[in-house]
């Protein structure tokens, strides 16, 4: 099961941050895309936080008459989300639900034709049969001919770990300033060697136009490293074989070597 206290207590302290930080990540024209070639009439996103990708999604979906659900682990991020949405005065708005639930128990009582999982979700899934079952989770949720499509970061810190058999750290350092607000993101994540686990460390600084901060904030989670092999072996665990593999939210073809992203996608059989 995931470690909710330490997940929720991450979440609830980067809530604030969330879509100013995620605001140039490019990724939500991705998932548009997605849904525009697919067409689908249910559409779940696990791992949907504050409804960044789900809601533009919705609009989509809404059109067609379908229905979408969000479902993540955090009541935090949900609040956000909700508020988001309750801002919201178009019609479509009747079409989204969000729900509260673990990616290993949910259930939500219908099934969908396409599963998104945006940012890896998985990474707090540190443990090899806690994601495994929320994999096959998934596919009990999906209709014959579904869709479950994947985002993780293809992260090379755990090779150079056990090339080097020692400890080994990423650093990051980003600047996203948007009207009068700017925020600061560093970002630590350490690797050690054979554990396949990291240690992610945030530190984060929110100023106004005056250079006044209005929050700061540190947080931290451990996190899965997984390689493009035991990515596949989720979905192939499931059931889910897998059709597509893009590097990118361009849709390169994914490339072990030099992708920076691993979007894999797999379909239920019929």
């Amino acid at each position: 099961m995931i470690a909710a206290n330490e997940v929720e207590a991450y979440y609830e302290s980067i809530a604030p941050f969330y879509d100013l930080e995620l605001s140039d990540r490019h990724d939500v024209r991705f998932w548009i895309d997605l849904v525009r070639q697919l067409r689908p009439r249910q559409l779940l996103e696990v791992g949907a936080g504050t409804g960044r990708i789900t809601i533009p999604l919705a609009r989509l979906v809404a059109h067609c008459g379908g229905q979408v659900c969000g479902l993540d682990l955090s009541a935090a991020m949900l609040q956000h989300a909700r508020a988001k949405l309750a801002r919201s005065a178009q019609p479509w708005r009747d079409c989204l639900r969000f729900a509260q639930g673990d990616l290993c128990t949910f259930d939500l009582g219908q099934r969908f034709d396409l599963v998104i999982a945006a940012d890896d979700p998985f990474a707090h899934l540190v443990d090899d049969g806690d994601a495994q079952r929320a994999f096959a989770n998934v596919a009990r949720h999906l209709n014959g001919g579904g869709v479950f499509a994947v985002e993780m970061p293809l992260s090379r810190g755990q090779d150079i770990a056990d090339r080097r058999s020692s400890r080994c750290s990423v650093q990051g350092e980003r600047t996203i300033v948007q009207a009068d607000r700017r925020l600061d993101v560093d970002m630590v994540q350490s690797f050690t060697p054979g554990r396949k686990v990291s240690r992610v460390v945030f530190r984060y600084q929110l100023t106004d136009g005056g250079g006044h901060t209005l929050r700061r904030a540190e947080c931290s989670f451990d996190g899965r490293v997984r390689r493009p092999d035991e990515l596949e072996a989720l979905f192939q665990g499931a059931g889910l074989p897998v059709t597509t593999r893009w590097g990118g939210f361009d849709r390169s073809p994914f490339d072990p070597t030099r992708s920076g992203e691993m979007i894999f996608v797999g379909i239920k059989p019929s």
